[in-house]
């Protein structure tokens, strides 16, 4: 049987718009001959001028936990009246193989003529998106060749000040020492990682501070710098500093040096690092760029899972002690200990680390219901109470402003206020228990997806329990599909798992 969700929406006082009941009424109508399941979402009152209607985000939710076969419409201006989000919706349905079917315009994905409908609907939709897109793209481009600053995070050390009929960029006083401190820092030591502890600056934050030409005075050198790692320069060396537009890309999470199509353009604000500084800067940022080795270990299968319960940082594997017949014995030990940080927590044991944890997944798998003691968010209630009688409320409300509308052709002008007037009032209180009914569901269909997950996560504890002497490299695999991380704690001797769920 076809699971069919049903989405009807009117503004309730435009005369020329179809009612919800016709609208339900038609779309049943068109599956007449087959056998559906229907559930119906309506919203009243609410214009498509966009998708920020409580029972439209009910629906999405549902489709998104795959429980239709496919969405009905009166007509496709019931989904929306934007182009662009209504493509976009399209798309996002397809991924779930729901397809978004209109009842009166032909538009059903599953026949030819639909898809040929869809396909000049995502034309039209395409053409409207890179049009818009293109247009901001100019804007900004002209803006940035201009030196102007077009906006958001402003860097540290400067204040955007607004001059004629422009933005620019000024330097902060209070914070100009701050960021040549860091540069010096980063000089002095090397390291990322040491100067954003120093100044608790996030390190993706801090590479993009040392790496931004914002801070140097142009000149021959860094233009010719910029040039070589792909910009394009705008702008005559001045000794002023540069604005970027544009962003690198990434590959596997790291940023490419060398990138087509990036913009540096000469402003008018002051550089704060003088160009050997920052040249002598980027030297030493691409010199340690390079892809970090691997850091998986031959000694335990739990590397990188266990934390410190002290202080939160990760324990790493250290070679204890050596016994007469040449066997190693590691440890596992809080890396701010190894820093020389102050950490009270001790070390232990690799094999006794391991034990403990297989002692714990042994007892789960002999009893599922232990799971729940090991994860950060226990599965909650059933909500399927709360969620019927809340569907019944707007039900009833529905039914009364139906009935209401239809009073209103029967009545004169003097009495059809109050009636609009209640009219609005269950409006207000069916938009309340829309919004309450989508929390309710959300958390029914993270249930849901939990319980699939549990029963994933148990069959894989099983399957580890029988893994016995295999191979640490298949032992790491698996088990970094079961446990989020392990928690050591040397004053009480516990290790606590949380299983990822």
């Amino acid at each position: 049987m076809k699971r069919i969700a049903i989405y009807a929406r009117r503004s309730i006082y435009s005369e020329e718009s179809e009612s919800i009941k016709m609208q339900v009424e038609a779309c049943k109508e068109y599956f007449r001959r087959e056998k559906c399941e229907f559930e119906v979402f309506t919203d009243e009152g609410f214009s498509g001028s966009n998708i920020d209607r409580p029972a439209f985000k009910r629906m999405l939710n549902k489709i998104h936990s795959k429980e239709f076969d496919a969405v009905v419409v009166y007509k496709i201006d019931r989904i929306s009246r934007n182009m662009v989000d209504f493509i976009n919706l399209v798309d996002d349905f397809e991924k779930y193989d729901v397809p978004l079917i209109s009842v009166t315009e032909g538009a059903d994905p599953t026949t030819p003529a639909g898809k040929f409908v869809m396909n000049i609907l995502a034309s039209v939709a395409e053409m409207e998106r890179a049009n818009i897109q293109q247009r901001v793209t100019d804007n900004m481009l002209m803006l940035a060749k201009q030196g102007r600053w077009t906006g958001g995070n402003t860097p540290i050390g400067y204040k955007s000040i607004r001059i004629r009929n422009g933005v620019y960029l000024t330097i902060d006083k209070d914070k100009r020492e701050l960021v040549e401190n860091i540069f010096d820092s980063y000089i002095k030591c090397n390291s990322l990682n040491e100067v954003s502890r120093t100044y608790d600056i996030n390190i993706a934050s801090l590479s993009d501070m040392l790496s931004s030409p914002v801070y140097v005075g142009s000149s021959e050198r860094v233009h010719k710098y910029l040039k070589l790692k792909g910009y394009d320069i705008f702008g005559v060396p001045n000794g002023k500093g540069y604005l970027t537009y544009g962003k690198r890309p990434k590959v596997k999470n790291k940023k490419q040096w060398k990138t087509k199509g990036y913009i540096a353009a000469i402003s008018i604000h002051e550089p704060i690092i003088d160009e050997d500084r920052w040249l002598l800067v980027q030297e030493t940022l691409e010199k340690n760029s390079v892809e970090p080795k691997p850091k998986e270990s031959n000694n335990s299968y739990l590397n990188n899972l266990v934390k410190c319960a002290v202080c939160g940082a990760n324990m790493f594997i250290n070679q204890s002690y050596i016994r007469v017949d040449g066997t190693k014995v590691y440890s596992f030990r809080c890396s701010n200990r190894k820093r020389k940080s102050f950490c009270t927590n001790g070390m232990v044991m690799v094999k006794e680390l391991e034990k403990s944890i297989e002692d714990k997944l042994r007892a789960i798998g002999l009893n599922k219901n232990l799971i729940d003691e090991y994860l950060d968010q226990p599965n909650s209630n059933n909500y399927d109470k709360e969620i019927k009688y809340i569907k019944n409320k707007i039900n009833n409300n529905n039914l009364q402003i139906s009935n209401l509308t239809d009073k209103l052709a029967l009545i004169s002008n003097d009495a059809a206020g109050a009636i609009i007037n209640k009219i609005e009032e269950l409006t207000i209180s069916n938009r309340k228990l829309q919004k309450e009914l989508f929390s309710y569901e959300k958390l029914e269909s993270s249930n849901k997806n939990n319980d699939e997950r549990i029963n994933e996560l148990y069959n894989s504890i099983q399957l580890f329990n029988t893994m016995g002497n295999a191979d640490i490299e298949d032992k790491r695999k698996l088990i970094r599909t079961i446990i989020e991380k392990i928690d050591f704690d040397k004053a009480t001797n516990t290790a606590k798992i949380t299983l990822l769920i």
